[in-house]
Formats: structure tokens, C-alpha cells, sequence
């Protein structure tokens, strides 16, 4: 240990010995740091470029199927073989070797689920340490702080192109590019401020401080405290506490920046760096412009307060400046302030907020789907619309023309089956794409994992669009609620309507029209609107065996016919509705995939309940209902990678054609698939997900490992 602790000792004084400031300066000295240090800017800057050229290229390569790395599948194998030596250490009574085993596979899905994490850091640390670290004259701090400067302005340019939306990249979101914006921007500010510190160490040695005090060095400490307050409010916890703080230190310390860098960096200049960064900050300015649109009237929007946390927003289609030509599209929401100066400020610092159409372009009225926040939406008022932003669907290619009419029959989708997994108000994003489906005569599967069973109510406003056997709904909050709505109670209650006028609107409304979502509170409830996912492709005996004993009566009491006396007619038997709630009441929601029917816990008569009832009746999702979270295993697998279309859930035993009680695997199409029916290709079978961040990771575990293809609509920083 001694040898090893003077060892290092020796190498950390090889590396002190190597990097020294100069004792003196020579004309030729400068003029040749200044040739490499523009050399090494110019690389810099070809890197960035290839990088921005590269994206599209990738996104192409994903469209076509042709991205290696998508196809390699890892954790399934490394699960499956793990979890047979954590049962044989159970049976061997060597709980170490299972511990062990566990913490390995919880490591592997984290390193997983954050490669892309783990690689931007990796490519732009390593890209930044060999272009600052080499030819740097034998260890020359000055060298190598004029280096990180240079580097850092040069960088500049890219991380704010990352930002423009839409972007400029062919076959590129911008959400998609906030990831590379972030750590690349991070860098930068690490780069900053080593060159701060080195050059401090400098003025010590030298006994020159009053340097930094001197006008060109002033904007540098300004440009310095820039880069360090973004850093700081784009800090996850910070961020999500004063998320308008971040909005507003992120936009004015980047002009701030783009300004004072001009006036510090010397004697070599930057010009063409600084040209564009102030055009690229100011076409978005421009952009925001070119695709906002104004309500002409107060009354263009109308909220509609459907449920305790989501809302219904629809407003004109002649608000949308720029047509989507893809289902699943976005638009950025603010409220129009009647003072001029602040409608200028939101254009400057754009705290808009982001909602997903549920509707298509084609449809008169544009819909929203809204889990109520902080911003709060009220009748009466005029809001600014800016957009619409297309998705990156990779599995629907459009012929569609923002200019002409939008047309489905112009979608083109390539795919055999589709499950879709949402939470919450993601439901927005899946709708639009279950109609594409639907009209192309694609099999899908939609998973809806709700907190409250009232937020179904809002998809009365798609019946006709709807059909009870693609949807599986999953309720993880409490089948008991207290009676009526408190709207005191309600978070931003004065935003929306009355539960009453709303539960009228639905009863009377057109329901041919669409609705639409706001991806903004995905990071709320994780672990209620979430999934759990197995890895393993084998049937459990107990599970088969519960398919059958799980319940005794399966069928809502919804769809059969109620006596005076609150009992339930089913077949020849009579059963008590009271007995039948509490029987599924006792049990909470399991780890395994066999879910009870979901019934709420509501006294007949009751207003909630009854609204509820005709619902479920009126979309004919009486059968689709479960309680507690879904879990992603073999049935699902089953399910996309068999030729028909079996059931993915059982849960005790249902009514056959005969009204004769039978286990709900004997039903017809419910068998095991045999090889011959297999799909020739199950890569042409995709997963879709959307909602809280928990729940997309969790799918997009589960459908990489399945050799299954892949596509979430979530962004985040």
C-alpha cells in the first residue's frame, strides 16, 4: 500500500511539473499561441458541424430500420440468466450470491436507461480534453486556458442552434435535440470556468490582479456570471421549483453572453462566432413571430373542467399558423396579456407552454387534453398559439402538405401491430395516432394508466372514433371517492368550469370532434401512472392457475341489469352488488399481470357514479377497466408477436355466448398461438409510450429487450 500511495504521489508530481505558466512572453511567443489557438478553434468547429450533420443522418438510419445499435439487445439475456441464479440461491439458502445477483441487474438497467446520458457526457468531455490538452508547448497553462476560451465561444453557435424550433435538421424534432443542448452546453460552462480559475492562478503567480479588473476582463467576469446562473436554475430540483426563473435567467443571460463575449475575447477575434450567435437568437425571435397566432376573441377558447386533475380545451383550427402533416403534433400556449410591454417580453423570454393535439389537422376545432398545473385556463380570455410542431414519428411516413389539406388516406404507417402505453393526460398523443390506425386497418393496443377512474370521462368526447376492445385501462388510485366534487378542493378550480356544467356539455356535445394533451406534468405521480415490466418469456404456472381463481364473478355489473333491491342479474344467478364491491375491494393492486376488474366504491344513485356507469356503457369499455398497474410480460409479448389478436388480460371467469360462467382463457381467440402463426417479422411490431418519465423508461425497457421496435414521445432535460 506504501509503494502503491507513493507511486501515485509520484505521478500526480510528474503531472504538476508538466503544466506551468510561462516566466516570460515573446512577440514570436504570442504569435505562434495565437496560430494554434485559432487552429484548434477552426477543429472545433468542423466537429460541431459534423456532429449537426450527423443527427439527420442517424434519424434517417432509424427511419429506415438501418441503426445497428437499435438492434442489439442485452439486459433480456442478462436478466434471464441472473434471475436463475438468484432462484438457485434461494433453494441453496445463499442469500449473498442473490443479493449480488439483484444489485447487478438493478446496476445494468440504470447504466441502460441512461446511456444516452452516459454518452453525451463521454463524447463531449472527450471531444473538448484532446482539443484542449494537445499541442499545448510543453504544458503551458496559458496555452492551454487561450484554448478552453477559444473552444468555448466556438461551441457557442451549436448550443444555441440546438434550441431553434422547429429545427432547421431535416427529420429532426428540436425537443429531441435538448438532451444534446444541455450537456454540450454544460461543458461549455465547465470550460469557462477552468479558464477562469487558471487565469486567477496566474494573476497570483504574477502578482498582477489588478488585470482583472481591467474593461475587456469586466466582460468576461459578466459573461462568467452568465454561464453560471443558466447552470444553476437548469439544475433538475431548481428548475422544477422555479421553473419561471430558469426560463428568464436562461434567455437574458444568453443575449447578455453573445453580447460581452465580443468585447472580452482578444486579440484574436471571433467574429463569425459572435455573427452567429446573435442571428441564430434572433431568427428565433423572428420564428416565434413568423408561426404565433392571436384569438381574435375571448370566447375562441373553451375550457371545459372534466375530472379533479384533467381539463378540456378546444379552440378554433384557424389558430394553428403551421399545419402539422403528422397525428400526434404539439402547439406552444400562452395567455395574451393586454399590455404591450409584457406581450414583448414573452417574445423575448417564450414561457409558452407545450400541449399535445389529440386532434388532426382535418378537424375544424383543435382539442386538448390538460392535466391541470399551474397555468391556469380560464373562459373569457384570449391566449396566443404558437405552432403546430411536428412529432418524429419513425413509423409514419406523410405525403401531407402544411399548405394543402390534411389527409390520412396520405399517411403511409409501417407497422403490423402497435401497442401504445400512456399515463395520464398522454392519452392526447395516442388518440390522433388510434385513429390513423384505424383507418388503416392496423391492430393496436392502447394501455392507459389513469390515478383517478373520473379522468376517463374525457374520452365521450371521441366516441365514434373509439372501440372498446383496443383499449385496456388501468385505474392505480382508490375505487372510493367522497361524493360530488369540492371545487374548493380543486387545484386551480377557478380556471375551469363546474363539474356539473361539464358533465352537461359532455351529455349534449358534438363527440365527432378531438381532444388534445399537455405533456408539461409527465414527472407528476410517476409511481401511480406507471408500469412494471418482466423480462422473462415464460408462462408462470400460478399466474395460469389465477387466471381463473383471481375472481369469482368477473363481469361489470355495469352491463347486466339491477333490480329495486341493488342486486345484479347475471345469467340464472343473483348477486349482491354490495358483496361483489367488496370482494374487489379487499384486494390492492398486484405485482402480476392478472388485474381485477376495476369497479368504484360509490353508493348507488350517486352522481359521480352514475355518470361514470354511462360512460363506460357509451364508449363500450365495460370489460377494459382493471384495477392497479399493468405489467408488461409475455401476454403483451403474445399479444404483438402472435398473427391474431388475443387477449392480453384475464381476470377470473366471464360470460360465453351461452350466458354459461367459463374460464376467460376458454373464450374463443383466446388460445396459445402455435409457431405457424407467428409474424414473419417482429421488428415490424412497434411500442409506443408517453406519460411520466418512469413509465416510458420502463416500456422502453421492456420493448428493447423484446426485440420490439421503439418510439417515446418524451423530452426531457
Amino acid at each position: 500500500m506504501a509503494f502503491l500511495s507513493v507511486s501515485k504521489m509520484d505521478q500526480i508530481g510528474v503531472i504538476a511539473d508538466y503544466f506551468h505558466y510561462p516566466n516570460g512572453k515573446t512577440k514570436e511567443y504570442v504569435e505562434f499561441r495565437q496560430c494554434v489557438t485559432m487552429k484548434y478553434g477552426l477543429i472545433m468547429g468542423c466537429i460541431t458541424m459534423a456532429v449537426l450533420t450527423w443527427i439527420p443522418i442517424q434519424n434517417y438510419l432509424l427511419s429506415r430500420g438501418k441503426w445497428y445499435f437499435s438492434r442489439v439487445h442485452v439486459l433480456g439475456p442478462l436478466n434471464l440468466r441472473l434471475d436463475k441464479v438468484i432462484l438457485w440461491s434461494e433453494h441453496s439458502n445463499r442469500p449473498l450470491v442473490g443479493r449480488t445477483c439483484t444489485a447487478i441487474k438493478a446496476v445494468a438497467y440504470k447504466l441502460y436507461l441512461n446511456s444516452s446520458t452516459m454518452f453525451q457526457i463521454f463524447l463531449w468531455m472527450s471531444i473538448f480534453l484532446v482539443l484542449a490538452l494537445t499541442d499545448i508547448h510543453h504544458g503551458d497553462l496559458i496555452f492551454v486556458t487561450k484554448r478552453l476560451g477559444r473552444l468555448a465561444v466556438v461551441a457557442l453557435p451549436t448550443v444555441f442552434f440546438l434550441t431553434l424550433r422547429p429545427s432547421p435538421l431535416p427529420n429532426t424534432l428540436y425537443l429531441a435535440l435538448l438532451p444534446i443542448h444541455k450537456w454540450l452546453a454544460r461543458v461549455v460552462v465547465l470550460l469557462a470556468v477552468v479558464h477562469t480559475i487558471i487565469y486567477l492562478g496566474y494573476f497570483h503567480k504574477t502578482n498582477s490582479w489588478a488585470k482583472a479588473g481591467k474593461t475587456a476582463n469586466l466582460y468576461g467576469w459578466m459573461s462568467l456570471f452568465g454561464f453560471l446562473m443558466i447552470l444553476i436554475t437548469s439544475l433538475l430540483k431548481a428548475r422544477d421549483r422555479f421553473y419561471k426563473l430558469f426560463f428568464l435567467n436562461h434567455y437574458f443571460w444568453s443575449w447578455v453572453i453573445v453580447l460581452c463575449l465580443p468585447f472580452h475575447v482578444r486579440p484574436v477575434n471571433t467574429t463569425y462566432a459572435n455573427i452567429l450567435n446573435v442571428l441564430i437568437l434572433s431568427y428565433q425571435v423572428y420564428n416565434r413571430l413568423k408561426l404565433t397566432m392571436v384569438a381574435s376573441s375571448p370566447h375562441d377558447f373553451k375550457i371545459i373542467d372534466v375530472s379533479p386533475n384533467i381539463a378540456f380545451v378546444e379552440f378554433p383550427n384557424y389558430l394553428i399558423k403551421n399545419r402539422a402533416i403528422n397525428p400526434g403534433a404539439h402547439v406552444r400556449i400562452t395567455n395574451y396579456h393586454p399590455n404591450f410591454i409584457v406581450r414583448a417580453y414573452k417574445q423575448l423570454i417564450p414561457n409558452y407552454h407545450p400541449y399535445t393535439l389529440a386532434s388532426l389537422p382535418l378537424d375544424r376545432y383543435q382539442r386538448l387534453i390538460i392535466r391541470k398545473s399551474s397555468f391556469k385556463w380560464v373562459n373569457g380570455q384570449r391566449y396566443i398559439v404558437n405552432g403546430s410542431f411536428d412529432p418524429k414519428l419513425l413509423l409514419v411516413k406523410s405525403r401531407n402538405d402544411p399548405k394543402s389539406n390534411f389527409s390520412i388516406s396520405k399517411l403511409a404507417v409501417n407497422a403490423r401491430k402497435i401497442l401504445i402505453v400512456i399515463g395520464g393526460s398522454a392519452i392526447s398523443f395516442a388518440l390522433p395516432i388510434l385513429r390513423v390506425l384505424n383507418y388503416h386497418g392496423i391492430p393496436v393496443k392502447v394501455i392507459w394508466v389513469i390515478r383517478d377512474f373520473r379522468d376517463i370521462a374525457v374520452l365521450r368526447y371521441f366516441d365514434g372514433f373509439i372501440q372498446g376492445e383496443d383499449f385496456e385501462i388501468f385505474v392505480t388510485g382508490s375505487p372510493a371517492i367522497d361524493d360530488g366534487f369540492d371545487l374548493a378542493a380543486l387545484r386551480n378550480a377557478t380556471s375551469y368550469g363546474t363539474f356539473r356544467s361539464a358533465r352537461l356539455d359532455l351529455e349534449n356535445n358534438d363527440f365527432s370532434r378531438l381532444v388534445t394533451n399537455d405533456p408539461e406534468d409527465f414527472t407528476s405521480n410517476q409511481e401511480m401512472e406507471n408500469v412494471i415490466v418482466d423480462l422473462s418469456d415464460e408462462e408462470d404456472e400460478d399466474d395460469l392457475e389465477r387466471d381463473c381463481t383471481s375472481n369469482l364473478f368477473h363481469d361489470s355489473p355495469y352491463t347486466s341489469e339491477e333490480n329495486s333491491d341493488g342486486e345484479v342479474q347475471v345469467g340464472e344467478d343473483v348477486v349482491q352488488y354490495d358483496d361483489v364491491r367488496s370482494r374487489h375491494s379487499r384486494r390492492s393492486s398486484r405485482s402480476y399481470s392478472i388485474n381485477e376488474q376495476f369497479i368504484p366504491q360509490l353508493e348507488k344513485g350517486n352522481e359521480c357514479h352514475e355518470y361514470y356507469k354511462k360512460t363506460v356503457q357509451r364508449l363500450h369499455l365495460e370489460h377494459h377497466i382493471y384495477k392497479g398497474r399493468p405489467k408488461l410480460n409475455y401476454r403483451y409479448y403474445n399479444w404483438c408477436a402472435n398473427a391474431t389478436d388475443i387477449f392480453t388480460q384475464c381476470s377470473g371467469p366471464v360470460l360465453d355466448e351461452s350466458s354459461n360462467l367459463v374460464c376467460c382463457r376458454d373464450l374463443p381467440g383466446r388460445h396459445q398461438m402455435n409457431a405457424a402463426q407467428q409474424l414473419p417479422d417482429v421488428e415490424k411490431v412497434w411500442v409506443i409510450s408517453a406519460g411520466p418519465k418512469s413509465l416510458v423508461k420502463n416500456v422502453k425497457l421492456w420493448a428493447s429487450e423484446n426485440g420490439l421496435k421503439y418510439h417515446e414521445e418524451a423530452f426531457y432535460v
